[in-house]
């Protein structure tokens, strides 16, 4: 019976692997998993960068105060990041990258952010937000608009999925997908920047 339950648990976890790397379904990642279930897609660092042009420092740099970017990295949660395209090889998100969450080494969540530049050219093209549109649904009636900001989370099986835009500094659009659920959402809460004086619209 051991046999059996072991070879069971490869057998989903080979499922899991290969639908998050072939058809790039996040929802199918294990929350409150370990850790070692996503673990190969990075490197040995906390923070790696998979593709060498796109340097996170930069754009973090930009978004954030210096120590803003000490409170994230020092925070309970531990953020593994690497390029979109090694989860998602088919789906071209533009320039992103996939982030893991992990608390005491269990998978908090996982999202896919994208990296904008001064300009928010990256938000403009609009990938992530049709790649949510038609994997989880409408989100409001203008948010194609480059200008929408707001955010749209929904329940699906217990699974907590939420895609925002929202202005920092009120020029720099952040945007982000996020996968989590109801136990472990807090723990990406806590990472995630705040708004500075900018009104979200909120349609969820």
């Amino acid at each position: 019976m051991e046999l059996i339950n072991r070879l069971t648990f490869s057998i989903i976890l080979v499922f899991i692997l290969n639908g998050i790397g072939n058809a790039c379904n996040l929802t199918s990642i294990s929350i409150g998993g370990n850790k070692s279930q996503i673990e190969k897609y990075f490197g040995t660092s906390e923070v790696d960068i998979i593709d060498p042009e796109v340097d996170i420092s930069e754009v973090e740099e930009s978004f954030y105060e210096q120590d803003e970017i000490t409170a994230i990295r020092n925070s309970d949660t531990n953020i593994l990041e690497t390029a979109t395209d090694v989860i998602c090889p088919n789906i071209d998100f533009g320039n992103s990258i996939f982030k893991a969450y992990i608390f005491e080494d269990k998978i908090a969540g996982v999202g896919i952010e994208v990296l904008n530049g001064s300009d928010n050219e990256e938000s403009n093209k609009n990938l992530l937000h049709n790649y949510v549109v038609s994997t989880f649904g409408g989100i409001a009636n203008n948010s194609s608009d480059p200008n929408w900001t707001g955010s749209k989370t929904w329940d699906i099986g217990g699974i907590q999925v939420t895609y925002y835009k929202m202005f920092y500094r009120e020029k720099f659009l952040l945007e982000e997908l996020q996968i989590t659920n109801a136990e472990y959402a807090y723990y990406l809460i806590d990472n995630e920047p705040k708004e500075d004086d900018e009104e979200e619209e909120n349609d969820g």
